[in-house]
């Protein structure tokens, strides 16, 4: 979990992302991200030290990473459903 939005906090957060893939037999060749901090020079000098690509999602295009969105909408659904139940 990031505590903020900064590149140092990026940068905390993406090698254990990277130990916990490895760990499970996942090698990172590429990330597909959106233009925030993930444009930020810190990042990509450290993706093109780990011979990393990196690649950004078009603004608004959602259909880009299905998986996660669904995730996220999910996640947003439920939520909903039990604040309505709450109340």
């Amino acid at each position: 979990m990031q505590i903020d939005q900064y590149s140092k906090e990026l940068m905390k957060s993406k090698v254990p992302f990277e130990s916990f893939a490895n760990s499970h037999g996942v090698q990172v060749y590429n990330y597909h991200a959106n233009n925030g901090h993930f444009e930020d020079n810190t990042f990509i000098n450290d993706a093109k030290r780990q011979k990393q690509g990196i690649s950004y999602c078009g603004v608004n295009a959602h259909h880009q990473n299905g998986k996660s969105e669904k995730c996220i909408r999910d996640l947003q659904d439920y939520a909903r459903i039990l604040i309505i139940q709450a109340m």
